[in-house]
């Protein structure tokens, strides 16, 4: 009895506690969001699908699996159709749909028929994530006295240490956007907050450097929008997006959700501080919940004994085979017969009992092509309409064209590095803002470019005028071919 009575005191040591309640992270008019969130982390599993309101997201209609999906969404439209019918004498309701009128009237929905006409056509679902939640808190022991003496160095509140609980379950995975790392950071925010994503290397699975990152991108966050609420939203949807709603629509979060409807501006950005006030909530009683976890200790990696999904960047290890590669605790992978790319992210599946194999699921590219295309056809077209727009022969407007994809490639660098990514990131980490950079730098550039050359000497420029004279020295020599000779 006493040894068990020291065991649970040291798992009681084993996570690190949070403030029940920080004036930095206010949850008045969120509480319904954040009670359906705790709902979806803690009793929902992977199997579940919740139907509810995508407004009133604690407003549940019923729960289906992936077979009776599509019935059970039938039988709640149904329902609707049913209560609007029998809106007066509501005790005549089927089970279905005395279950939904009695939703709606408790989460304080006054019922009409305007009303659930709007609810019906508002159906969304989402399915649990109790199991992934679970196994989010255990990994957090790997990171979260790390992470939070990095965020307090940045001068930021600790408990956005626990942010990768709602945004990877602090596993390292690749997102369907293609975000990576327990940050999930995207390539081109990767980059712009001085992460390494090139020539075999994505520092966005390296832990400490993807922390400091993203301590300063909230940071920024904080410092443009003056609220961690809205610091945290902007993680998710974009700094240039909240700003914009924020000059709308005041500071308040709550007002934002409800009146906002910027175009990428959804469920998931509404959502999103909510999900992370349940994620903490959960943290500081996650015995409450789950009973009692041992959480993973520092430096642990795997630790189950089912098959894993690991996201590896290869290049540059194959150096070391024959020496083996260690994923986990007793889980080697030699590399002896393995030779990746020279660029490419490569998922292994592994069981951290014995691997004799590698085995290639899939491989992605690290190289930036569409931006790089983006950057080079906007500095053509730029280069091109400058040349046309100064009435230059052919050879001195194909000179002056390809000059604007490297004019255009210096701008996008500088502004995604220096320059406009501290007010507006999202414009510069986007392809469509990447080419509008690269079309105005490309032409702007070229244009200068041309001024340059015409001031050092003649009317046309040095460079323009000798591409003119080979240009009339080619034609003089045609002319010469082409008359006919004179028989003396």
């Amino acid at each position: 009895m006493r040894l068990f009575r020291i065991t649970v005191c040291l798992l009681a040591l084993t996570a690190p506690a949070f403030a029940a309640e920080n004036p930095d992270f206010p949850i008045q008019g969120l509480e319904r969001r954040v009670e359906f969130w705790k709902k979806a982390f803690t009793q929902y599993g992977k199997d579940d699908l919740v139907i509810h309101d995508g407004n009133y997201v604690n407003l549940i209609y019923e729960c289906a699996s992936d077979r009776d999906l599509k019935a059970k969404l039938r039988a709640v439209r149904e329902a609707f159709h049913e209560i609007r019918l029998k809106l007066k004498t509501p005790e005549n309701l089927g089970p279905l749909a005395q279950r939904i009128y009695t939703a709606i009237n408790d989460e304080g929905i006054p019922v009409s028929v305007p009303v659930l006409m709007r609810l019906s056509t508002n159906l969304h679902t989402q399915r649990g994530v109790k199991e992934r939640f679970r196994d989010g808190v255990v990994r957090s022991g790997r990171y979260i006295s790390q992470f939070q003496e990095i965020l307090k160095g940045e001068g930021i509140p600790e408990e956005l240490a626990l942010l990768p609980l709602v945004e990877s379950s602090f596993e390292e995975v690749r997102s369907t956007a293609g975000a990576v790392g327990v940050w999930q950071f995207t390539r081109q925010t990767g980059r712009l907050y001085h992460l390494r994503v090139s020539g075999g290397v994505d520092e966005r699975l390296d832990p400490e450097k993807a922390t400091r990152a993203a301590g300063r991108l909230l940071q920024q966050n904080h410092s443009a929008l003056g609220s961690w609420p809205l610091a945290l939203t902007a993680y998710n949807h974009g700094l240039g997006g909240v700003k914009h709603a924020q000059r709308k629509f005041g500071p308040d979060l709550v007002t934002i959700i409800d009146k906002y409807n910027g175009p990428r501006f959804g469920y998931a950005s509404a959502n999103f501080y909510s999900e992370f006030l349940a994620a903490v909530e959960i943290y500081n009683n996650y015995r409450k919940y789950f009973g009692e976890l041992v959480l993973d200790k520092p430096g642990d990696r795997v630790a189950t004994d089912e098959p894993q999904n690991v996201v590896f960047n290869l290049t540059g290890l194959a150096t070391l085979a024959p020496d083996p590669l260690t994923i986990g605790s007793g889980t080697d992978l030699g590399l002896a017969d393995f030779r990746p790319r020279q660029f490419g992210v490569f998922e292994i599946s592994a069981s951290t009992n014995s691997v004799r194999s590698v085995q290639v699921l899939e491989t992605r590219s690290n190289i930036p092509w569409t931006e790089i295309v983006a950057t080079i056809v906007g500095g053509l077209l730029g280069g091109a309409f400058a040349a046309w727009r100064q009435g230059l022969g052919r050879n001195a407007a194909l000179f002056h064209t390809v000059v604007g994809p490297f004019v255009a490639y210096g701008l996008v660098w500088a502004a995604q590095s220096h320059l406009v990514s501290r007010l507006q990131p999202d414009l510069v980490t986007s392809d469509p803002g990447v080419f509008v950079i690269s079309l105005l730098a490309g032409w702007m550039g070229t244009e200068v470019f041309g001024f340059v050359l015409r001031t050092l000497g003649t009317r046309d420029g040095i460079l323009v005028a000798w591409l003119v004279e080979i240009n009339q020295k080619k034609k003089r020599r045609s002319l010469r071919k082409s008359k006919p000779r004179v028989e003396p």
